[in-house]
């Protein structure tokens, strides 16, 4: 819902654009590309001080930890351009994944302070593997920049930017088998086809980064863009359907606070002719560890708890990268 309130709101923005604009420049690039790497989900053990007036929650050591790993993904988006006086520009950019077998998801725990609290902190007492089903990834991204051109004749400028962004992804992990400490690691089968465990995340958060771009020959463009996304608060849901451990399901709402993402990307392109570009792109996404109050319930989502977990923090961070072919017309 948040995708398309955003993609709505871009898209009047580009139709009264043309109304203020004066010598427009205007560019579409559909791109078609794959996604790699991992989405961690994570539990981490947790230390509370309660004050008078706070309560001050400090994460000490893993719990336990999903990996969600992207190993065949593909998705297809475009991106618009409009720059006026050529410095004033307006980008939006949308990008979806194609639902699909995406890989496999790795669970695992560490329980040893609360079942075996003689034995190693760090030691692994659960585990299971589950086939990763990408049931819908969406990103969408607007944002207002200003172009300073440092060097004409080479086409050399950079813009910071402002912006928008939503994202929104939903991941199913099935199947599988799990190895307990507690059940003297006997390998465990789910139900062939069932869904084991969900997890998904969306937000809408600001922007804001630079893009750089040069002309290094008569025929080929590089582009340059770097940019930092800031999530003051978003709810991240996980749901344990089939549990080997307790067999009963389990609702998970972690409430994550100060969350950083940083994007790197590089496009390559090849000058066809006046009004046609082909090019390759790149680029690495990456979010460092961010916390938050857990909420559960044995029931629903509706039904979470009216109070965190002290004992423990919710969890999250990723490390992505996309590649992709890019088609530019621009006039």
């Amino acid at each position: 819902m948040k995708n398309k309130k955003l993609v709505l709101t871009a898209l009047i923005l580009l139709s009264a654009f043309p109304l203020c604009a004066g010598n427009l420049q205007f560019s579409f690039e559909p791109e078609f590309g794959g996604i790699y790497g991992t989405i961690f989900e994570n539990v981490w053990y947790a230390d509370s001080v309660f004050t008078q007036s706070t309560i001050t929650t400090t994460p000490t050591a893993r719990e336990s930890q999903l990996d969600w790993q992207l190993q065949n993904v593909f998705y297809t988006g475009a991106a618009v351009n409009l720059t006026f006086s050529e410095h004033y520009s307006f980008d939006f950019d949308f990008k979806t994944a194609f639902p699909s077998l995406a890989g496999i998801m790795e669970d695992f725990d560490w329980l040893n302070p609360i079942y075996w609290p003689s034995d190693p902190i760090d030691q692994i007492t659960n585990y299971s593997i589950h086939l990763m089903y990408l049931d819908n990834f969406t990103k969408t991204r607007f944002c207002f920049g200003y172009t300073f051109i440092l060097n004409q004749k080479l086409n050399f400028s950079i813009t910071p930017k402002i912006g928008i962004e939503a994202q929104s992804f939903y991941f199913l992990g099935k199947s599988g088998y799990s190895l307990y400490k507690s059940n003297g690691w006997a390998k465990e089968y789910f139900t062939a086809g069932a869904t084991v465990i969900t997890y998904s995340q969306a937000f809408t958060a600001p922007l804001a980064g630079l893009s750089l771009k040069l002309d290094f020959a008569k025929y080929f463009e590089t582009d340059l863009s770097f940019l930092v996304t800031y999530i003051n608060k978003y709810d991240a849901y996980d749901d344990h359907f089939e549990r080997h451990d307790s067999g009963k399901t389990c609702y998970f709402n972690d409430k994550l606070q100060d969350v950083f993402i940083f994007d790197s990307s590089i496009k390559l392109f090849w000058k066809i002719n006046e009004h046609n570009k082909l090019g390759l792109k790149g680029s690495v996404n990456i979010s460092p560890k961010a916390y938050g109050y857990t909420y559960s319930s044995k029931t629903s989502f509706e039904e979470l708890s009216d109070q965190p977990s002290m004992s423990d923090l919710g969890g999250s961070s990723r490390l992505l990268f996309t590649y992709a072919l890019v088609y530019q017309f621009y006039f």
